[in-house]
């Protein structure tokens, strides 16, 4: 080397270190957080995407009215309505000029000349006001396109001092305080999003395999699914109301409707049949249409399947709830979970004779006896067969009469109990008294007004010292020559249970 020159210098160049290597985009972490970020995104846009769908379908809807009306025949129409319309513009030019020539000549409003010019004016006015009509008129025939409609009202946004920057409160401050840019683009992000929400497909994702997905249920997804519905709905008489992308579950097939307008949970139940036509579901099939967890939403129910296919339905003490308020009067076959009522709650149970009102009741009164003390009484008598030995029974109408007098005089002593400790609730075990074909009990005790006012007072008094009374009838009426149930009686029994009946009255 050469001493006083500079020689370039040698650059070694530096390898990274293992551990300090970043993660490339195919590494298994990048992988991992791109499909969570990726699925995240499609679950809101999926979320998003209904609420978008009756904008972009009126957008579609307009557009394309818009443009079959864009004919040449219209647009020949509005040109020649424009001609005449500029022509009786020029009219009535011509028509104050010669007003104001003659005012000039002449002082005299009444001279000739004068009134045959403003009778000209007057007959241009008119013309020119026809020919307006007819434009307005072409213009509806042939209207503008909706995009160009839309970039118009967003040019507007974009030069807001175009009307205003001459008003005398705007001299002091800029024009972007009052109607920012940013804002404006916003409002055309808005717009843009919004059709391209509406316009998505949004994937139809059934809870359980899809190799388990039956062909009628892969039917009804379809069908649910908010473009399948925006696009039939009106024309069963639906217009106003858009599903949620439908959910199969255990229970069967579940979708959320939002009802827009003046639709309402009952109005969209009385249209079950315009909905089962829609959605060409089976007539056998279960629908059903409840209330959202909010409002302006219900909630649409087919039962395709059942949670409880497969599960025992035989009860044991183990179904007792661990809750001692609580007791199980079955399985929900939408959900698997048992369906709980208040223990201590008045019931009324209700079905027509074969409706199984007897084999749905032994479970509740297992649960009574197991709990308390358990009273039966049964106007027909073969029942009371399987729990004679197991809790006090009363079949014949001596042995009605005296179990109605007794069960009585112990309400009665537990009000003078509470009384005499200072208490508000009975606290020891319940007192369930069970009247089974309540017509028939309640036709033997009409006879007698003083039992049957023990029996009025056993369900209105006695919840609070520890006697529930639980009432079963094949015909829940308060009225007629038999009626199933006092009419004292009835409004006491709040919690009602009703299987099969003969009809709704």
């Amino acid at each position: 080397m050469v001493a006083g020159v500079n020689q370039p210098a040698r650059v070694q160049p530096v390898q990274p270190a293992a551990a300090t290597t970043p993660a490339t985009a195919s590494s298994p972490a990048a992988v991992r957080v791109w499909r969570a970020t990726s699925s995240t995104a499609v679950t809101v846009l999926d979320g998003l995407s209904p609420a978008c769908a009756p904008f972009a379908a009126w957008w579609d809807t307009e557009a394309g009215r818009r443009r079959k009306l864009r004919t040449p025949e219209h647009q020949a129409v509005l040109a020649d309505a424009r001609q005449v319309r500029a022509l009786a513009g020029v009219a009535v030019a011509q028509a104050r000029s010669q007003c104001k020539t003659a005012r000039e000549a002449s002082a005299n409003p009444l001279a000739a000349r004068r009134r045959a010019a403003r009778l000209a004016a007057k007959t241009a006015k008119g013309r020119r006001r026809a020919a307006r009509a007819e434009v307005r008129a072409a213009r509806v025939a042939y209207p503008a396109a909706l995009y160009q409609r839309a970039l118009q009202a967003h040019a507007a946004h974009v030069v807001p001092t175009s009307g205003v920057s001459a008003a005398s409160w705007l001299s002091s401050q800029d024009w972007t305080t009052v109607w920012p840019a940013s804002l404006s683009a916003g409002l055309l992000g808005l717009h843009a999003g919004a059709l391209y929400l509406g316009r998505r497909h949004a994937a139809v994702a059934p809870a359980a395999p899809e190799e388990s997905v039956s062909v009628e249920e892969r039917q009804l997804l379809d069908r649910l699914h908010p473009e399948y519905w925006t696009a039939h709905a009106a024309g069963r008489g639906l217009a106003g109301t858009l599903t949620t992308p439908p959910t199969l579950g255990p229970g069967g097939i579940r979708c959320e409707v939002r009802l827009d307008g003046t639709w309402t949970v009952k109005a969209l139940a009385a249209k079950a049949d315009s909905i089962r036509a829609l959605l060409g579901a089976r007539t056998a099939l279960r629908l059903r249409i409840t209330g959202g967890a909010r409002g302006g939403w219900a909630v649409l129910t087919l039962a395709t399947r059942h949670a409880t296919d497969g599960v025992s339905a035989a009860w044991t003490s183990a179904r007792i709830p661990a809750d001692p308020t609580a007791m199980s009067v079955g399985v929900d076959t939408e959900t698997g979970e048992e369906v709980l009522v208040p223990f201590d709650e008045r019931m009324l149970i209700s079905g027509a004779s074969g409706a199984g009102k007897s084999w749905s009741t032994r479970p509740l009164m297992a649960t009574a006896h197991l709990r308390g003390d358990l009273v039966f009484l049964d106007g027909k008598g073969e029942e009371a067969t399987l729990w004679d030995g197991v809790c006090r029974v009363a079949v014949t109408a001596a042995e009605i009469n005296l179990v109605i007098d007794e069960v009585h005089a112990e309400m009665t002593r537990r009000a003078a109990v509470l009384k005499r400790r200072t208490l508000s609730r009975w606290d020891g075990p319940q007192l369930t008294v069970l009247i089974d074909e309540g017509q028939v009990v309640l036709a033997q005790v009409r006879r007698d007004k003083g039992r049957l006012q023990r029996l009025v007072e056993l369900s209105s008094l006695g919840r609070s010292r520890g006697v529930v009374l639980w009432w079963a009838t094949q015909c829940p009426v308060t009225d007629g020559a038999a009626p199933g149930v006092d009419e004292m009686i009835a409004p006491n029994l709040l919690t009602r249970f009703s299987l099969r009946v003969a009809s709704s009255t």
